[in-house]
Formats: structure tokens, C-alpha cells, sequence
């Protein structure tokens, strides 16, 4: 009931969890408010680099931030695909097609990877039960993407690779 504008509510419940003894459940709350956190990171560092872009089409900034979206998802042990999440949206604003491909051959494949982030002691506590769903949604939204005539990645179609990354596509 406290608000959650002032307090954070989840801090001070693992807190109150750790000071109890329930350590296990401490560090769940823990774990997923590092979660949070990275997430939080990553968005703002996505609009960052767009905003850069945008304002006054300052490619190095974009560039710069691109460089430590990656290197933070990295460093907290997020599925594979995300840390070039932020390279191929600044492909995609760019119209690179030549990146935009080369991102994408990379980034498809590690999507049909289940993230278990158990498997780093950082979410050791944390189930992996809603990591398949966002990579599922994503791939789902990239191949409708891939097909739509105006979408974001109809730019490719002139690439001699486009083809090929379609197949790839229907085969994931």
C-alpha cells in the first residue's frame, strides 16, 4: 500500500525477506530488480540513440550508444540476440541494408535459442518461463515485418540477400 512513486516496494520487500532469514526469496526479488534495472537501461539507451539521431542526426552518439546497449546486455547475461538489438535498429534507421543483413544472419538463429537465466548466477533464482515467450513474439513480429511491404525492413528487398533471409526466416 505504500506508493510506489517514493518507495520501492520490492527493494524494501527483499530487504525485509533478507532480514528475516528468507534469503532465498531475498535474492529472487534481487535478482528480478536486476532484471528490471537492465531493462530499464536498455530502453532508455534505445531512445537515446534514436533521439540522437533524430535531433540532429548525430551518428556518432548513436553509435555510442549502440556500443554500450550491447556491451550492458552483455555484461548482465541476457539471451544472446538482445545485445545486437540496438545494432540493428540503427541499421534499420539507417537504411543499411548490407548491416541490416549481416545483423540479422546473426541475430535470427540465437533467437530460436531458449534463455535460461539460471544458468547465470546473477538470475540463478529466476525461471526462465516468460524468456521463450518475448523471443517467440519478437521473431513472430520480425517475420511479419520481412513480408509487409511498407514495414520496416522493406528496404532489403533490392539486397541480393533478402531471399536468402526470407528462407532463413520460414525455417525458424
Amino acid at each position: 500500500s505504500l506508493p510506489t512513486s517514493s518507495i520501492n516496494v520490492d527493494e524494501q520487500l527483499a530487504i525485509l525477506c533478507f532480514r528475516q532469514e528468507k534469503y532465498e526469496e531475498s535474492q529472487k526479488l534481487w535478482e528480478r530488480q536486476v532484471l528490471n534495472s537492465v531493462t530499464e537501461i536498455q530502453t532508455a539507451l534505445m531512445y537515446m540513440m534514436e533521439t540522437a539521431l533524430k535531433e540532429n542526426g548525430e551518428e556518432k552518439d548513436a553509435g555510442y550508444f549502440a556500443d554500450v546497449y550491447e556491451q550492458v546486455s552483455r555484461l548482465f547475461h541476457v539471451a544472446e540476440w538482445i545485445p545486437l538489438n540496438a545494432r540493428l535498429q540503427l541499421s534499420v534507421i539507417r537504411k543499411d541494408s548490407r548491416e541490416c543483413i549481416k545483423i540479422l544472419k546473426e541475430m535470427l538463429p540465437l533467437m530460436n535459442r531458449r534463455w535460461k537465466p539460471q544458468d547465470s548466477p546473477l538470475y540463478r533464482h529466476l525461471s526462465g518461463e516468460d524468456s521463450g515467450f518475448l523471443s517467440d513474439r519478437l521473431l513472430a513480429l520480425f517475420k511479419e515485418e520481412m513480408i509487409t511491404e511498407d514495414g520496416d525492413f522493406a528496404f532489403l528487398r533490392s539486397s541480393e540477400e533478402y531471399a536468402e533471409l526470407e528462407q532463413t526466416l520460414k525455417h525458424l
